[in-house]
């Protein structure tokens, strides 16, 4: 087959689940191109070398890269699909694969409905959170006619996302957990279930093992004290700053270790944390890309990790699965996906969202048990783990595929 990959952002899961699927499918034979919007340094970490792969880049280097202004980016991203059907059409490609389709679900449809349908390749798409679908209790905005705004947004797009399915202008749209797939069956009413398939959320289960003590010098951290890891990018929907708000209220002996590109929180506010601290050596933070290679060392470094995560945060976490790929227990808010994976899993402690008293409070009682907890954690967390293996994601895309080839057989 000939497979176009989209997407338009390469940091955090994106890439990794360009990797994910490149490699597999190159594996069986078939031939990949991946389109996005400029060079980057991200691009470094896909097989750029290999014949069975290319990258088409609709932007040169050193252009405006994707804009964060909502107009501006559906304008881009209207654009940029226009690039990717057109080179569809001049390569004879089988599949069209939309990386992740959240939030860019109206420029997919004003493409595909001014379309000639015979033209275009079979598409398929991934939606990684059910962001559009709101509870009362999550509104960031303190100003009611922005959140009006955001609001009539996500509707929109929940609007174009449930025409793409019923019009068949998309074949099939992946999801990465049980409860996300009902939940969009439960608010698009008119979506056959057979247009929206559940695939792990996947994870690559690290080479090799190494212990604590080991990957503690590796990254130069002591040996000894007990040591938690916030991992990703600082941003608001992640709550890293409820974390910073809890720090002060565990009066135990312990790390911190903040690992990630800052966001909404920088290095300054970094600094005025530590400058309220007895020790503001306990709070360690690498605020900056950690490369592949690396960021096994960060987790098996750590004795638990926690993710803060506020209430408007969807869907399930690439955090979450690395934690369990490192055997390791997590401190978790109930949002999301999140809460309900850790507790039918078995897999930490799940604290009330947006409460550092609550957070202090989960991080207090594991260090209570710490040893006996770490322990009884370990096997189910890797057996989790095994079970969200990247190529049973990826089987499970080509599968559907195949499938759909031949019933128009």
């Amino acid at each position: 087959m000939r497979i176009i990959l989209f997407d338009l952002l390469t940091s955090g899961h994106h890439i990794q689940y360009i990797n994910y699927l490149n490699r597999y499918f190159m594996a069986q034979g078939d031939e990949v191109t991946f389109i996005t919007w400029q060079p980057n340094k991200h691009i470094e970490r896909l097989p750029i070398s290999n014949p069975k792969f290319k990258v088409e880049y609709i932007k040169p280097a050193n252009t405006n890269e994707v804009s964060k202004n909502i107009l501006k980016k559906q304008l881009q991203y209207i654009q940029s699909i226009r690039y990717c059907f057109k080179y569809a059409a001049r390569s004879k490609a089988n599949i069209i694969q939309f990386m992740c389709i959240d939030r860019n679900e109206v420029p997919l449809f004003l493409n595909l409905f001014f379309k000639i349908r015979s033209k275009i390749p079979q598409v398929f798409a991934i939606l990684v959170a059910p962001y559009f679908l709101h509870e009362k209790n999550e509104n960031r905005y303190k100003n009611p006619f922005v959140f009006f705004l955001t609001k009539t947004h996500h509707n929109i797009n929940k609007w174009a996302l449930q025409k793409l399915l019923t019009k068949g202008f998309l074949h099939k749209l992946f999801v990465l957990s049980r409860k996300t797939r009902q939940s969009l069956l439960d608010n698009l009413p008119l979506v056959r279930e057979d247009t929206i398939q559940t695939i792990p959320d996947p994870i690559e289960l690290f080479k090799y093992n190494i212990s604590k003590q080991k990957a503690r010098k590796t990254l130069n951290l002591p040996k000894e004290i007990p040591l938690f890891l916030y991992f990703g990018g600082l941003r608001w929907n992640k709550g890293v700053d409820i974390l910073l708000e809890t720090i002060p209220l565990v009066k135990k002996n312990c790390l911190w270790l903040i690992a990630g590109s800052a966001d909404d929180i920088t290095q300054k506010d970094i600094d005025t944390l530590k400058g309220k601290l007895e020790n503001p050596e306990s709070v360690i933070a690498k605020l900056e890309f950690i490369p592949d290679d690396d960021v096994k060392y960060y987790y098996l470094s750590t004795d638990a990790v926690i993710l803060p995560y506020r209430r408007v945060y969807k869907g399930t976490s690439g955090t979450l699965q690395h934690a369990a790929a490192a055997g390791k227990p997590v401190i978790v808010s109930d949002v999301g996906e999140i809460g309900q994976i850790v507790r039918e899993e078995k897999l930490g402690i799940v604290v009330e969202p947006e409460s550092s008293i609550s957070l202090a409070k989960g991080i207090e009682d594991f260090l209570t048990k710490k040893d006996e907890l770490s322990n009884d954690i370990r096997d189910r967390a890797l057996r989790y783990a095994k079970s969200k293996d990247w190529r049973i994601m990826a089987n499970r895309i080509r599968n559907a595929y195949l499938e759909e080839f031949k019933s128009k057989e």
